[in-house]
């Protein structure tokens, strides 16, 4: 994996020719030998898929984890007791920021500025790591079929079930990411200092949000922080070149 990652790093590194990706080996897509790389992301996904599918049956069905279903709904109904209008209009656009067309349309400006500037790596953990992420999240979703709490919602619940929260997960992905991408590349100290405070703003609305306006449990959007977090890890190691990778280690 190791071989097949630092050569998809360091093509996807390389400036493009008149437009082009260079091509270092005939028969390849840019260069780079997808077969090992692609078998690699498949091999994670299928990881991930079984992971969060096994987890998700054992917290529904599994008898000794009844306490920390009852937990959970509690946690669901204290929010619902407790909204007011104004937190409503509060946490119904922190959900927002975690809606598909949100992070859709933030990842296709960032892949397309990032691979403007030639930083193709960057542009593949973005756009390869969101891809990873809604697999496993399909894939476990429909797998487990948690129902979303048996709470009243602010604004329509969607047709997924509750558990893994892909809004959260995505969210993750995408603003993690691009926090990995910028501190990678500049070593403006203020910049480096502030730049997690996106992510973390991001993720806590979002997951809040989720569990404020039921339609999640707790567990369901921890869940998805974990997805996404692992998602990251796998497609940072898969695409951030060697450079940045020194960098991360040092630090």
């Amino acid at each position: 994996m190791d071989a097949s990652r630092r050569q998809a790093a360091e093509v996807l590194e390389r400036p493009a020719v008149d437009g082009r990706v260079p091509t270092s080996r005939p028969g390849t897509a840019g260069g780079i030998d997808w077969r090992p790389v692609l078998a690699s992301l498949f091999g994670a996904y299928t990881a991930l898929a079984l992971a969060f599918s096994a987890a998700g049956v054992a917290l529904v069905h599994l008898g000794p984890l009844e306490g920390l279903r009852d937990w959970d709904l509690s946690v669901s109904e204290w929010f619902e007791a407790h909204r007011t209008a104004t937190w409503d209009s509060v946490m119904t656009f922190g959900s927002r920021l975690g809606e598909t067309e949100a992070v859709v349309a933030v990842a296709i400006i960032a892949v397309a500025v990032l691979f403007r500037l030639h930083h193709r790596w960057a542009a593949a953990v973005i756009a390869f790591g969101l891809a990873l992420e809604v697999a496993t999240f399909i894939t476990a979703n429909n797998l487990v079929r948690r129902d979303r709490p048996p709470v009243s919602t602010v604004g329509d619940a969607p047709t997924t079930f509750s558990f893994p929260s892909g809004h959260v997960a995505a969210t993750v992905v995408l603003w993690g990411g691009l926090a990995l991408v910028v501190l990678a590349l500049t070593r403006r100290n203020a910049l480096r200092a502030l730049v997690w405070l996106a992510p973390v703003l991001f993720v806590a609305a979002v997951a809040s949000a989720r569990v404020y306006r039921g339609m999640h449990f707790l567990t369901d959007v921890v869940a998805g922080v974990v997805l996404g977090v692992l998602t990251l890890v796998i497609v940072w190691r898969t695409f951030a070149p060697p450079s940045a990778l020194a960098q991360e280690d040092r630090e």
